[in-house]
Formats: C-alpha cells, sequence, structure tokens
C-alpha cells in the first residue's frame, strides 16, 4: 500500500513538473514571438514611415552660423546662380502692410528672406532633419515654411556677394529633390532702430531655418507677427 502510494505521489510530481516546464515554454516562446513582432513593427516604421512630428528627433545635422545680410534680404538655393542671375523676390506685403519674411524667388529658384537688418550679421542656426520636426514656436515672432529644391548642398548668398554652402546629408524628396524649409525669426522689429549697429547697440534679431525632405507644399505661415513693422525699403 506504501508503495503504491509513493508511486502516484511521483507520477503527480512528475505532471507537475511536466506543467511548470510546459508552462514556461509558452511563456518563453510567447516572448520571443512579442520581441520579434516588435522589432520587425519597428523595422517596418522606421523604414517605411515618419515619425509623427510631435516626437522630436535631433537634427541629422546642425551649425550655427552668421548669416549675411544686404539690401535688407538674402536667399536660400540648391544651385549656382548664373552670373547677373540671382534669386529675386517682389516684397510682397501681408494685409498688415508687413512685408512676408520668406517668399519664392522670382528669378533663380530659391527662396528669399527678408530681414529687419539692413546690411549686416544675423546670427542663426541651421537643422537639417530625416522628417518634419516638432514645431518649436516659443520664443519667435514669426514662423513659415516654402519649398526649396536641392540635391546635395545649400548656397546662402546675398547682393554683396557673400556666400556661405553647406552639404546635405541626402538627395532629397522624389524626382525635384524638394525640401521643407521652415524660418523662424525674432527680432526683426527692433533691429530696424539699429539697423548698423549704431551707438554701441546690439542687434537683436536671430533666424532658424530648419530643413527636411518633403513633397512641394508652398508657402504656409505657421506664426505671424500682428505688428507691420517690417516695410519694403
Amino acid at each position: 500500500m506504501t508503495a503504491v502510494l509513493a508511486d502516484a505521489g511521483l507520477v503527480r510530481c512528475a505532471r507537475n513538473l511536466k506543467a511548470k516546464s510546459v508552462q514556461r515554454d509558452e511563456v518563453d516562446r510567447s516572448w520571443r514571438l512579442h520581441r520579434g513582432a516588435v522589432g520587425v513593427a519597428q523595422g517596418a516604421y522606421a523604414g517605411t514611415f515618419r515619425l509623427p512630428p510631435t516626437i522630436s528627433r535631433r537634427p541629422a545635422v546642425q551649425r550655427d552660423m552668421t548669416l549675411h545680410t544686404a539690401y535688407t534680404h538674402y536667399w536660400i538655393t540648391g544651385s549656382e546662380p548664373e552670373p547677373g542671375e540671382v534669386p529675386k523676390g517682389a516684397g510682397r506685403q501681408r494685409d498688415n502692410g508687413r512685408v512676408e519674411a520668406l517668399e519664392a524667388s522670382e528669378a533663380h529658384p530659391g527662396l528669399v528672406i527678408w530681414t529687419g537688418v539692413q546690411h549686416g550679421d544675423i546670427p542663426a542656426v541651421v537643422r537639417v532633419h530625416e522628417s518634419e520636426p516638432e514645431l518649436d514656436g516659443e520664443g519667435w515672432d514669426e514662423i513659415v515654411e516654402g519649398d526649396l529644391q536641392a540635391e546635395s548642398y545649400v548656397q546662402l548668398g546675398n547682393l554683396d556677394g557673400q556666400l556661405q554652402e553647406f552639404d546635405l546629408p541626402g538627395p532629397g524628396h522624389g524626382d525635384g529633390h524638394n525640401w521643407r524649409v521652415r524660418l523662424s525669426v525674432k527680432g526683426a522689429d527692433d533691429s530696424l532702430a539699429v539697423a548698423y549697429e549704431e551707438d554701441g547697440r546690439e542687434l537683436t534679431e536671430r533666424h532658424r531655418i530648419d530643413m527636411w525632405p518633403a513633397p512641394e507644399t508652398g508657402l504656409l505661415w505657421l506664426r505671424e507677427d500682428a505688428r507691420g513693422f517690417r516695410k519694403p525699403q
């Protein structure tokens, strides 16, 4: 009788051990499948889709620059202008009488940026992203977006012949190599009063330029300064 009970106990113990082993195997298998599914999903998402613009990403390229303006504007282009042919804007005015901060060139392809500073230097940061960055408007007076065709580099220039270039990490979107350009501006109105940094007064105008490959969309105003102070020269 004792032997029979002992045998029955061993059978139950073996069954319990087998059940636990099966449970562990199922848990391990489920975890492996979960990790694999997450990995595949992440790979497909990163390779096929852009992260939502609300998710902040570090820019692929970031440069602190001093931009040079002449006759209250400078330009951005993705190709070398021919002699005597430079990007040119019309200096269009908004409904409040303010000249647009950014407009598409009517001559050589590019974007024309109108400034408060008449002649001089503007501290700026240029950031190139793999996809649309989060909109960070804190502290900026105006924010506007436009389109730029550029395959391998960007050139910033002005009517005084001052040129700056930087390379792009990729060719842009589609056959047209299109980039979205988001210009953020602050202090341009204050700069009108001290356009030449006279009497020891410090210029306050600052620019930030964000770029990322995207389909052509046209001009888009994200924040407009209601003050009509920037006038055509």
